[in-house]
């Protein structure tokens, strides 16, 4: 599988607030920091569904199965 895709600002901000609220959750900001680290969840979900099924149809555009935005299709 190829990982290059997972540098994207989205996924990179949730594993950040993921870190960050693991980190307040220890302190004394504990509300604070399960909150971030919910939302962290809910973006790095969000971020692995669309960004997977954005490398899927650059796979598919590939190979030719589905055609390219602005391409004509030709009815032999």
């Amino acid at each position: 599988m190829d990982t290059r895709f997972l540098l994207s600002p989205a996924y990179l901000v949730s594993v950040a607030a993921l870190i960050v609220g693991a980190i307040l959750s220890g302190t004394a900001l504990m509300i604070v920091g399960w909150i971030i680290f919910i939302v962290g969840l809910a973006l790095n979900s969000m971020a692995l569904v669309v960004l997977a099924n954005r490398e899927q149809l650059y796979k598919t555009q590939r190979v030719g199965t589905i055609p390219k935005a602005g391409q004509k299709q030709t009815n032999n």
